[in-house]
């Protein structure tokens, strides 16, 4: 895990999400356990930090959060397989992506296993509403890819290019901090309140981070 210095205050709760991670993949047999540990590793850890930092703000113990964070970092980490494998990208976080040493429909289904985890990890929190979240933001990150995938290059403009990073990175944002809302038990109008910043937060991030694509490194 690369925390940034700006989390610091929450390390010892981040470290909490971190074993739960290695925890839940622990159960996992070889080789698909070590693959998907290398897939999790080395991320900054922003939106499972949004859902502990959501949570701290409702609720003095943070420990309902915990699972939570760990479904979300799983839900993007999936994510991430499956663009790396579509877009045939040799490196993520500077190591060698999943598809390059694995078959492509076993690369498919380690992120369909991820997801199935976190999937796992959400319902056990006996929320449906956090569910519905959830749910709606898996077919959200799909749909935006399929987009992205079928629509001619050189057709795009800045109202294509503001709803493509709504799609793939602001959605998890937004449903971060929603879903850690609502399990904090805010009202609704705080629940909004939070969405929107969530998605705010991840349209500032997507937008940073493709302009270091050509002027800096990755954020």
């Amino acid at each position: 895990m690369k925390l940034i210095p700006l989390l610091d205050p929450i390390r010892p709760q981040m470290e909490r999400v971190e074993r739960l991670l290695h925890e839940t993949l622990a159960e996992v047999e070889e080789p698909l356990s070590s693959r998907l540990r290398h897939s999790l590793d080395g991320g900054k850890r922003l939106r499972p930090a949004l859902v502990i930092l959501t949570g701290q703000v409702f609720v003095s113990s943070t420990a309902p959060f915990y699972s939570l964070a760990a479904a979300v970092d799983m839900l993007h980490t999936a994510t991430l397989i499956h663009d790396d494998l579509l877009d045939e990208a040799p490196l993520r976080r500077g190591r060698e992506t999943l598809h390059t040493t694995w078959p492509p429909a076993a690369t498919v289904l380690a992120g369909d296993y991820l997801l199935g985890r976190a999937t796992s990890l959400i319902a056990e929190l006996g929320h449906p509403r956090i569910f519905k979240v959830f749910g709606e933001t898996l077919c959200a990150l799909c749909a935006g890819e399929i987009r992205r995938m079928v629509t001619a290059k050189g057709e795009h403009n800045c109202e294509d290019y503001y709803r493509s990073i709504e799609d793939k990175t602001a959605s998890l944002f937004a449903a971060a901090t929603e879903m850690a809302g609502i399990l904090a038990g805010a009202g609704d109008l705080q629940i909004a309140a939070l969405r929107r910043f969530g998605r705010e937060f991840g349209m500032a991030f997507e937008i940073v981070d493709d302009v270091l694509d050509f002027i800096g490194d990755e954020v």
